[in-house]
């Protein structure tokens, strides 16, 4: 049997147990699966990297007034590195409280770890060494309070609701990123949202996102292609598609659209391609028949907007 059909049935049972989202960042910490590796790292960098390179393209201005990142999740990496680049309000939003000090202090370390090496001046050249020795600071701190709390002591702001309806109000972001996290949201849910994001928005803000378009199960068995999720129908796929890796299917073309529709259009994209060979290898199931496979092929898009807001 192939691995990720074993792992898709075992994270159905735990997703199905009280507190089930808990034991299973566990057992990703026992397998090493959930480590902090340097590549791993270096993509967090990267992304925080590009999202201000693309809010500087778009805008003309150096750094955002303020950022709100959808999607926290277990370890904030970028929230940390948006506050080390000097940014003065950083928001972080989650629907779920997933914060917990034991993975703050092990994210803080990675980039504590990865200044002394120098390697983060190198990724993130606009460290600023005050912040970082806040950081350090916050580190050795004793245990004690929240994963919240430790970084709403560097001024980070945590906020757990939902992102279709925040306490922020209206035009006071002017940056709103996500790191692969509209992948894992239902299109109606993900419309909400991006109409919120309107509200929020200064004028002329900018929304980035970088979104994972491949089968996420392909990440941890290489006996299948990043397109294996074409080949399911919606009521098969079901039986897959548990709730701790639950995905969209949407291709980068359907989030373009969507954008479109809402009067987000991109100004900026970045499209990673899979294999054609591996795409040719399918037969996808008939919810995809009609895409092209230009809209197909992509498994990873980074797609920019700029939000005028309501009335601008």
């Amino acid at each position: 049997m192939h691995k990720w059909l074993i792992k898709a049935a075992v994270q159905g049972v735990i997703a199905r147990m009280p507190h089930g989202r808990k034991i299973n960042d566990k057992l990703h910490k026992l397998t090493g699966r959930d480590d902090l590796r340097d590549a791993k790292v270096d993509v967090k960098l990267d992304q925080t990297t590009r999202h201000l390179e693309y809010f500087r393209a778009v805008t003309g201005r150096h750094k955002p007034e303020a950022v709100l990142e959808i999607g926290t999740g277990w370890e904030p990496f970028f929230p940390l590195s948006l506050y080390l680049c000097g940014i003065p309000q950083v928001l972080t939003l989650d629907k779920e409280p997933l914060l917990v000090p034991v993975r703050v202090r092990d994210t803080a370390r990675r980039f504590l770890d990865y200044a002394e090496s120098g390697r983060l001046r190198e990724l993130l050249p606009d460290t600023d060494e005050a912040r970082l020795r806040d950081i350090r600071a916050m580190v050795e701190r004793p245990d004690g309070p929240s994963g919240a709390e430790m970084l709403e002591s560097l001024g980070i702001r945590v906020l757990v609701c939902d992102a279709r309806s925040t306490p922020l109000p209206s035009s006071s972001v002017d940056l709103v990123v996500s790191n692969f996290t509209l992948e894992h949201i239902p299109t109606d849910i993900l419309r909400g949202i991006f109409e919120e994001m309107k509200r929020i928005a200064a004028p002329g803000a900018v929304m980035s996102h970088c979104i994972d378009a491949a089968d996420h199960y392909a990440h941890t068995d290489r006996s299948i292609s990043k397109f294996n999720f074409y080949k399911y129908s919606d009521r098969v796929w079901r039986l897959f598609n548990n709730p701790l890796n639950w995905v969209n299917r949407m291709t980068v073309g359907d989030y373009r659209r969507l954008l479109d529709e809402l009067e987000l259009p991109t100004v900026y994209e970045h499209i990673r391609q899979g294999p054609v060979e591996d795409l040719d290898r399918i037969r996808p199931a008939p919810r995809f028949r009609g895409y092209s496979r230009e809209d197909l092929l992509p498994s990873m898009g980074w797609l920019v907007s700029e939000i005028r807001g309501p009335g601008t």
